[in-house]
């Protein structure tokens, strides 16, 4: 296999886990709650990749409550995510879960935040972000790697001192 033919690969497979990450990690997720009865609360969901661009939207309605979602692995140990209560079930905050120091600190506050608002606490309208921004810096690193390896080692040829 040819020194340009390695760089290529090299550079894709850095491309692809670099999107692999940024798409999956690299996300901000807004909620912006209303009261509109003193009893009945609709959110609008909205998911943006780094805080640009919008991926989805969703309106989730009858919100009564919300608690943290914990699970575990052996890699990672313990993580969390916020999960609504809805009159018609249970809706992610995130389709991820978060380790890592003050991981469930910061859930539990979220939740708490979720609940006062439902009980009818505070303003008449409620707004939450929560961003892995980190992974999605992780992730333009490692495809800025990749393209930069696949445009120096397999379009011009510069292969040595790698």
């Amino acid at each position: 296999m040819t020194a340009r033919i390695k760089a290529l690969l090299f550079g894709l497979l850095l491309v692809g886990v670099g999107l692999f990450i940024l798409l999956t990690f690299g996300n901000v997720t807004s909620l912006q709650c209303q009261r509109l009865e003193t009893s009945y609360v609709v959110c609008e969901k909205e998911v943006q990749l780094l805080g640009i661009l919008s991926t989805s939207e969703e309106t989730i309605t009858g919100v009564e409550g919300a608690w943290v979602d914990e699970k575990y692995d052996n890699e990672d140990g313990h993580k969390y995510r916020v999960v609504l209560n809805t009159s018609r079930g249970d809706v992610p905050l995130t389709a991820y879960y978060l380790s890592g120091r003050g991981a469930k600190e910061d859930r539990e506050d979220t939740a708490a935040q979720i609940k006062a608002y439902v009980r009818g606490e505070g303003e008449k309208t409620l707004e939450i972000h929560q961003s892995t921004l980190m992974g999605g810096v992780m992730g333009s690193f490692l495809l800025l790697v990749g393209l930069s390896r696949i445009f120096t080692g397999a379009v011009l040829g510069r292969t040595s001192g790698y």
